[in-house]
């Protein structure tokens, strides 16, 4: 994340002083009632706040002090970046920082209870259950916690695009917003390890993409909506749509009785932080192996939620 980014270039050129004119402490939101557009809306307004050249002039000019304080409620706080001294504007300086994208990992269990129904331990427990951490560190002290399958890969190329494989593996949150799976350094997963990869896992299959009619997305955004699809993955409508269904009004009522100078009302509505992204399905799958995948989800994905 840019801000992230920025605050680490920042500190790699500090060095610890006793006193300081400005002590700067940044503090993110990351409760569950922050949506991850919101935490992203947070991180990009401190990195672009720590980027403007009057801000630069005065940390540095006055050798002020700065940290960033993660928090989620009064008894949930960790100082993720330790105070330290800004002496160089040029730490300031991150070319790499708008290529940076968000790897936060959807998990809904922990999004939607760990500030309500949750202990530390309890929400600990959870996310090494849902990220499989033991798969690769072992088990706790003697203690093993059931972890989550991983999808089952064989055949992939038949369900899925050869392509999109290979742009998943290089950047896996990018196409996937919310996935578990890790993104990998560049200098592990080059262009031609990707490749390579993606021609083993698709070796001997074609995937061809198949037209839908408008008739048919039409039926399938009215049952998306209607047999649950929306409780898990959020309502797939435009905020302002959603916000007029809710104020029990339609779009096109709502034009006819509002004045078009008179200033439009805020949207209140917010997406769930514990609703899973569908990632870029057009690009994944063909209409008949997403079919497929609907009708019997757990063939792949034996320890998915998604119900048959």
């Amino acid at each position: 994340m840019r801000c992230v980014l920025v605050i680490l270039l920042a500190l790699v050129f500090a060095r610890p002083v006793a006193a300081c004119e400005t002590a700067l402490l940044l503090a993110v939101d990351v409760s569950g009632s922050i949506s991850l557009d919101e935490y992203r809306l947070q991180m990009d307004g401190l990195a672009d706040a720590l980027e403007d050249p009057r801000v630069v002039a005065a940390l540095v000019d006055g050798q002020n002090r700065l940290a960033l304080v993660q928090w989620s409620g009064s008894r949930h706080q960790r100082l993720a970046l330790p105070w330290a001294a800004i002496f160089l504007a040029a730490a300031f300086v991150s070319p790499a920082a708008n290529a940076q994208q968000d790897v936060h990992v959807v998990v809904p269990g922990y999004e939607r209870f760990r500030e309500t129904n949750l202990t530390a331990a309890d929400a600990g427990r959870l996310l090494i259950s849902e990220l499989n951490c033991q798969s690769c560190h072992g088990e706790l002290g003697g203690n093993r916690i059931a972890g989550r399958q991983a999808p089952i890969l064989t055949q992939v190329g038949e369900r899925a695009n050869g392509d999109y494989l290979r742009k998943f593996l290089k950047n896996p949150p990018v196409e996937k917003p919310g996935t578990a799976m890790p993104r990998f350094s560049e200098d592990k997963l080059d262009n031609s390890t990707a490749d390579a990869l993606a021609a083993f896992l698709t070796a001997g299959n074609h995937w061809r993409a198949t037209a839908v009619g408008a008739d048919a997305i039409r039926r399938g955004e009215e049952l998306f909506h209607k047999v649950g699809c929306a409780a898990c993955h959020s309502d797939q409508r435009s905020d302002e749509q959603i916000e007029q269904i809710r104020r029990g009004a339609l779009p096109e009522e709502l034009d006819d009785e509002e004045d078009e100078d008179a200033p439009k009302k805020d949207i209140t509505w917010k997406r769930p932080a514990y609703a899973m992204p569908l990632g870029k399905l057009e690009q994944k799958y063909s209409l008949g192996n997403l079919i497929g995948f609907l009708r019997e989800p757990h063939t792949v994905r034996p320890s998915g939620r998604m119900p048959s």
